[in-house]
């Protein structure tokens, strides 16, 4: 039996495009400080296109920062 070759993915699985990287996330704070929603304390990064479509890549243009009661408001009233 021959050994399955170790090759290196050449191309980002699409959990890894979704996945916002440490340097787009001090961005989105540095750009947006507080929630935009609300104005309150900003603590999580919503994704503006759901990762789930397909199209919500792990880019600055594609995140804002919010506060957990309208990161929770947001995907209660899918909006």
């Amino acid at each position: 039996m021959v050994p399955k070759p170790n090759h290196k993915r050449r191309k980002p699985t699409r959990k890894q495009r979704g996945e916002f990287s440490a340097k787009v996330r001090q961005a989105i704070v540095d750009r947006d400080e507080n929630c935009r929603v609300c104005g309150g304390r900003g603590e999580q990064i919503h994704h503006v296109m759901p990762k789930g479509s397909g199209k919500g890549r792990g880019v600055s243009e594609n995140g804002m920062l919010v506060c957990a009661r309208c990161h929770a408001d947001i995907h209660m009233n899918n909006n």
